[in-house]
């Protein structure tokens, strides 16, 4: 346990190359539910979650006998069926009407709001998120162009990148000798701290939100059955969905209130029959997500997980629609469909934008009643049990 371990340690936990600080933890109160948010970036094919609208149309390859009738006029691709009677009980479909066709100012609308904060951060806050990892980014892919800037002083959304520092900070027998190597780094970096007190802010607030963190009791995070659930044989995050989920599951495990997860590669220009889209949920996505959801059971916690993209994908060349149609997937939600497209692949004009998608999610979290206040309400309940 040298001081060059400990500074790796540190640079991954408090962000040198993120996007802000960390914050100590403070847990207190039953915590309220979390958001698992699985972000597919280039685009989500109305296919999976409106595949009703295509039936008979010839669209993206749908008919009558590859679609699922979950009942509330929710119907979906039958690639879902793989997640189980369970799972498919607590499935909704939720309609986004943004008006964005191109990407990048797709991938910010979903999560920018109007005052140029960012939803996860208020929702983070909003779920009494007061932990450093109350929202967070697991692996090198982010679902928008530019980060997620701070809120405000509470919240930040952190990159895990690797979980070895989480599972050291938390389980290590070393702890008191990586307390004596904080206090011995935190002093030796004093004066480029004062110097640079800017550009270091990051490693700043990572020595105090780590000196707090190491403060707390240590605790099983239980990543010897996670791994070998997920089958995953290092603690970095890959590509593939299986490592990040995996490191979802640890997250949930230290408390964080949004976890951001991002597949690439899902812009399916000329994808008419739906083969590709089809090809890339039936092996990218679903067998991960199938052991995240099966794990899930076991958990005594309010977990909403939700999957969305940049936008739906247009007819006849599976190029850009202007709308997205969200699925959500939690014991909080009940068959229902508030984003049933038109085989046009639009939606009605009434169809709240990204805010309502926000406001169904705090709602069903159990967010303070203030962040779906200033969201003006959430338009979506209908798809949550009563």
């Amino acid at each position: 346990m040298n001081r060059r371990y400990f500074l790796k340690q540190l640079a991954l936990l408090s962000g040198l190359s993120l996007q802000g600080p960390l914050i100590p933890s403070v847990y207190a109160r039953e915590r309220p539910g979390s958001l698992v948010l699985i972000y597919l970036k280039g685009g989500y094919n109305a296919l999976f979650s409106s595949a009703d609208s295509f039936v008979g149309k010839g669209s993206f390859g749908v008919s009558e006998s590859n679609v699922l009738e979950l009942g509330g006029e929710l119907v979906v691709d039958q690639s879902f069926a793989s997640l189980g009677e369970k799972v498919l009980s607590q499935m909704a479909t939720v309609g986004i009407r943004h008006n964005r066709t191109g990407h990048p100012g797709a991938q910010m609308h979903h999560f920018q709001d109007d005052q140029e904060g960012f939803y996860p951060l208020r929702l983070a806050q909003a779920l009494d998120g007061s932990g450093p990892f109350s929202a967070v980014n697991i692996g090198k892919e982010r679902p928008t162009p530019r980060p997620m800037r701070l809120f405000d002083s509470k919240v930040a959304i952190q990159n895990i990148f690797d979980v070895d520092p989480v599972l050291a900070a938390y389980q290590s027998q070393h702890r008191s000798i990586m307390a004596k190597n904080l206090e011995r780094a935190r002093s030796l970096s004093k004066e480029d701290l004062i110097r640079h007190a800017e550009q270091l802010v990051s490693l700043s607030e990572g020595y105090e939100a780590f000196e707090k963190l190491l403060n707390e009791s240590s605790r099983e995070l239980g990543w010897e059955g996670i791994k070998e659930d997920y089958q995953v044989k290092t603690t970095a995050i890959g590509q593939d969905l299986n490592s990040k989920l995996a490191a979802a599951e640890l997250m949930l495990n230290v408390g964080s209130k949004v976890i951001m997860v991002t597949d690439t590669g899902w812009d399916t220009h000329g994808d008419r029959e739906g083969i590709r889209a089809r090809n890339r949920m039936k092996e990218r996505i679903l067998p991960a997500l199938k052991t995240f959801l099966n794990r899930l059971e076991s958990r005594d916690q309010k977990v909403m997980v939700a999957i969305t993209g940049d936008f739906a994908r247009s007819l006849p060349k599976s190029d850009h629609a202007s709308v997205t149609s969200a699925t959500v997937m939690g014991p909080m939600v009940r068959n229902a469909t508030s984003g049933r497209v038109s085989e046009k692949v639009t939606l009605p004009e009434d169809t709240p934008d990204r805010q309502g998608f926000w406001a169904l999610v705090g709602e069903a979290l159990g967010a303070e009643d203030a962040f779906i206040e200033q969201l003006k309400g959430n338009p979506h309940r209908r798809l949550l049990k009563t």
